[in-house]
């Protein structure tokens, strides 16, 4: 697997039993946040790549949203490349400053 999870100085706590509580699993399994999609009123940006975790769940989530949004997908772009490659980190915050700064400006 290797990333944050495997490697001691980051996610990778020795005493840590890695074990979850089963309780857990039903909020996991049940979680659905595109239905929740519909009830967003504010302009919307997202940032995200085919290659980071579930890009199927933006998609449907977009599908669901009646609001406004743009979406930037990057390629080649892995989930812990938004944390650690700082070129991808500056181009997502570029992405979603832009965002900010367009949608403060209507506001005004």
């Amino acid at each position: 697997m290797g990333g944050y999870y495997c490697e001691a100085d980051r996610g990778w706590v020795l005493a840590h039993d890695k074990q979850q509580n089963n309780a857990g699993w039903e909020g996991w399994l049940t979680c659905h946040p595109a239905g929740d999609a519909a009830r967003l009123t504010q302009p919307l940006a997202i940032v995200h790549s085919d290659g980071a975790t579930i890009p199927q769940g933006v998609h449907g989530f977009l599908a669901a949203l009646t609001g406004e949004a743009t979406l930037q997908m990057f390629q080649n772009v892995r989930e812990f490349d938004f944390y650690d490659n700082p070129e991808d980190v500056s181009r997502a915050a570029d992405r979603v400053a832009a965002h900010i700064n367009a949608n403060s400006q209507q506001d005004s």
